[in-house]
């Protein structure tokens, strides 16, 4: 990703995985309630799928975009949010 770009989106990547670390904190502060403190790789990876699938929907992804102040599907208006100026190189000869 250009870094000039990682401003305007940070917004989408706070609202993406903070939900998703939300989520995720839920499943496994269930799982300590019920006095399982040790967590294997098994129990993680269906703990973090469950959160994926429940964060990761379409809904979510328009609200989270919404947010950032960008619509997809729509270039036009990505395009101008992010400032592109066409110049020309100068030359140094």
């Amino acid at each position: 990703m250009l870094l000039y770009l990682l401003h305007l989106l940070q917004p989408l990547n706070i609202a993406c995985f903070l939900l998703l670390k939300r989520v995720y904190n839920n499943r496994i502060s269930a799982l300590v309630c019920n006095y399982i403190t040790y967590i294997t790789k098994k129990d993680f990876l269906l703990a973090f799928k469950a959160a994926y699938n429940k964060v990761f929907i379409k809904n979510n992804i328009y609200i989270n975009f919404k947010g950032a102040g960008l619509i997809p599907l729509n270039l036009d208006i990505i395009i101008l949010k992010l400032n592109i100026w066409l110049r020309t190189p100068i030359s140094l000869i």
